[in-house]
């Protein structure tokens, strides 16, 4: 049998068996004929013998054949294929198809930690998954994957969501019009699938599947059904929009002609979801002042001031004033919420906190506060500041969840903090002590907003928070050597960047720049420069990065400081090099401006 002492074709060093089917077995393998010679790969191996089934043979043999002709960043690159006689003494061949090794985990081991996700993270899923697929349909001819699950979908370590196995895979134009094996996974497969028909929807219910898996954490063949459709929301894990609920239950319409027929129309739905649902947020902020005088409490204590004003004026007055400076308030804390949740949702798309919020210009329309954020590597601060002394101000934090620093799903945690005393003066920020995330001097938790209990971190996620405390104090050599000593690379760049920003957001621009001349990522060097105003040498810097997201988010920090800096011609022509990183020219528009007009 096949072992770790075994090579193949003396090049592919088997290192762990991932997994084993009667059919197949999955290897981790390195690639001795690469560079480094430190190559992972991926090793499928089929057995021919006379007990396997001619079907298995067929399928991973057209596995091997699609996989060899699609080049797609988010589908494991195929890489060889052959056969080998196994040295045992029984004399088999086996079928062997190597491809790229995708360095992460799949959502169903995520699910089967525990891990549970929120509305916001499932939509980046699909909207990801929906681009992949749009691609894969779209071909001449189309390929359907026809057994899309969370096992076969692989969050990497850059946060990216990759498709993979695709030995059930079907070439539409051989296959419409001919009888074959029907293949896929019970709960995720839609009836037309299961009467041997696929088509391109098929796919689609099976991703609609999978995203209430992801919501509810109950596989879809264990929750009840009604009429054929599953019946999830009862068994929902999160506050879910019934909008997104609606566009679920088309995606698994178990009715093919009632089912989205295409991903590019189940993507643009989505999008327009978010684009509606966005909207009716900043809708719902603008009259939100209009909404008051609709308020029952309101309304009842102005007829309790017409009938009793003669007897009472002074004691509705004092009851008046705390309704609606508690309306104000609750006006704010709307406004931080949504603003945290856009926070949240950027960071699952590109790895990166906002420096302001781009889809709302909340400082308009008579808004009782002034919002403003300060964004780090780290963590976000979103803040709300009274126009008048007699209400309070809010601050709330997005804070990176460190613990996940440990895995391939970085998440994020929140808190909500509201000034103790009424007046103009900004509230202190959110801080760690002791490993502790919780409200600042002077500050206390808002429960109703963010419940349960606090955030607990290690040791090392002390030592980072020391360092960065020391860092916002000015002591910067202190919070460098204190950083040095962190023994997580990850924590340790984090680290690093968190006090790089400390130092431009203290204008202390020359130190800055020698920090990032001694991290390995040039992205940070093209950060500082931006900062200095060196706006050309920044560019130059960031047009070097070879990894599209990582030049894309640096660009787009450039972008913003070109277009504070009133230069927003050039901030535009940035822009239109990386137009696909802010989803449209309208967006990307919209953003320069909010640049130009946050400071």
């Amino acid at each position: 049998m096949f072992n770790t002492m075994c090579q193949l074709t003396r090049r592919y060093q088997l290192q762990e068996k991932i997994s084993e089917r009667p059919s197949r077995q999955t290897w981790l393998a390195l690639d001795l004929a690469s560079e480094s010679k430190q190559q992972l790969v991926i090793v499928k191996l089929l057995p021919f013998s006379p007990q396997m089934q001619w079907e298995h043979l067929k399928l991973f043999e057209r596995e091997a054949q699609v996989l060899k002709n699609i080049n797609h960043p988010r589908i494991p690159r195929y890489l060889d294929y052959f056969s080998v006689d196994e040295e045992d003494g029984t004399g088999l061949r086996w079928f062997a198809l190597v491809q790229e090794y995708i360095s992460g985990q799949s959502l169903q081991q995520l699910l089967d930690q525990g891990k549970r996700f929120t509305e916001h993270q499932v939509r980046c899923f699909a909207e990801e998954i929906l681009t992949i697929l749009t691609d894969l349909h779209e071909l001449s001819p189309p390929i359907i994957h026809r057994d899309i699950k969370p096992s076969n979908l692989i969050l990497g370590k850059n946060n990216q969501i990759y498709l993979v196995d695709f030995g059930a895979v079907q070439d539409k134009a051989k296959a419409e019009g001919v009888t074959f094996t029907v293949v896929g996974t019970s709960g995720y497969t839609p009836p037309e699938q299961l009467w041997g028909r696929a088509v391109p929807a098929s796919d689609l219910y099976a991703l609609g599947a999978t995203l209430i898996h992801l919501l509810t954490g109950i596989a879809p063949a264990n929750l009840p059904q009604s009429e054929m459709r599953l019946d999830f929301q009862t068994n929902i894990q999160v506050n879910l929009n019934q909008v997104f609920a609606k566009w679920l239950e088309m995606m698994t319409e178990p009715a093919l002609e009632k089912r989205f027929s295409q991903a590019r129309k189940a993507k643009s739905a989505l999008l327009e979801l978010n684009t509606v649902h966005r909207e009716m947020i900043a809708k719902s902020l603008q009259s939100s002042s209009q909404s008051t005088r609709h308020n029952p409490r309101f309304l009842r204590l102005l007829r309790l001031i017409t009938l009793q004003f003669s007897l009472a004026a002074f004691a509705v007055f004092g009851l008046i004033l705390p309704t609606i400076k508690t309306l104000k308030t609750a006006q704010a804390k709307r406004t931080i919420d949504s603003m945290d949740l856009e926070q949240s949702d950027n960071f699952m798309r590109k790895n990166k906190f906002l420096p302001s919020i781009l889809f709302l210009d909340v400082n308009r329309g008579g808004s009782n506060y002034t919002y403003s954020t300060h964004a780090t590597p780290l963590y976000a601060l979103n803040y709300a500041i009274p126009k008048q002394r007699n209400l309070n101000s809010l601050v709330s934090g997005v804070f990176l969840d460190l613990d996940s620093l440990e895995s391939n799903y970085l998440t994020t945690v929140r808190i909500l903090c509201e000034s103790k005393s009424s007046g103009k003066t900004p509230p202190a920020a959110p801080v760690v002590k002791n490993g502790v995330l919780e409200c600042g001097v002077g500050t206390k938790r808002v429960a109703s907003y963010y419940s349960g209990t606090s955030v607990i971190w290690g040791e090392e996620e002390k030592l980072l928070y020391e360092s960065l405390n020391s860092a916002k104090n000015g002591n910067y050599t202190q919070a460098l050597n204190m950083a040095e000593t962190l023994r997580n690379d990850a924590t340790k760049d984090k680290a690093f960047a968190a006090i790089l920003y400390e130092l431009i957001e203290a204008k202390q621009y020359e130190q800055a720049l020698k920090i990032a001349d001694t991290m390995q990522q040039p992205s940070y060097r093209a950060i500082a420069l931006a900062a200095m105003g060196e706006f050309e040498q920044a560019i130059h810097v960031a047009k070097t990065i070879e990894k599209f997201s990582v030049k894309a988010s640096t660009l787009d920090t450039i972008v913003r400081e070109l277009a504070v800096a009133g230069k927003s011609d050039r901030a535009l022509e940035i822009a239109e090099t990386i137009q696909s990183y802010y989803g449209s020219r309208e967006k990307m528009l919209q953003a320069i401006a909010n640049y130009r007009n946050a400071q």
